[in-house]
């Protein structure tokens, strides 16, 4: 327990084990969240079974900037509000939506009040497969504050938020 506490909260782990006195602490903070320890599971492993990532960390992980949450098939299901005749201008993406994200956090986009993907601070993400016309489109920012308010867009079109 105390060796999970020292990787959960990036500490050095000899000086949490330390404070645990050979023992789970009973009660404990991790952030905003405090646990209580209520059973005990006795489980012998040898030290070299162990992770250890402050001696051989993990390579980082390599992502994308923006990710699709459904695929174009299903983003063909959400029906446009009503259709667009007007030609797209020669900004607008060929399909769908193109959200830039030009605000300090990620963004979660939503259409007619549906996730259908992230945005990374500061990159463009394209999300195909929504019909052409007119959706409502907004953004929350992940622990769920409004990062744009909804919107009627007519798409294929482009999203920035600031």
């Amino acid at each position: 327990m105390c060796a999970l506490l020292a990787e959960l909260t990036n500490q050095d782990w000899d000086g949490v084990v330390r404070r645990c006195a050979q023992r789970a602490p009973a009660l404990f903070r991790l952030g905003p969240w405090r646990g209580e320890r209520t059973a005990d599971v006795p489980v012998e492993l040898p030290r070299s079974a162990m992770r250890a990532d402050e001696q051989s960390p993990p390579s980082p992980l390599t992502g994308a900037e923006s990710r699709a949450f459904l695929e174009p098939v299903l983003l063909s299901t959400l029906e446009p509000g009503r259709p667009w005749t007007a030609t797209p201008g020669s900004e607008s993406p060929g399909e769908g939506l193109r959200v830039r994200n030009e605000s300090p956090s990620r963004a979660v986009v939503l259409v007619h009040g549906v996730a259908v993907g992230w945005v990374d601070s500061g990159a463009t993400g394209l999300f195909v497969g929504l019909r052409p016309g007119e959706h409502t489109v907004a953004a929350m920012r992940p622990l769920g504050s409004a990062a744009a308010a909804p919107r009627a867009l007519n798409l294929p079109g482009e999203l920035v938020l600031r």
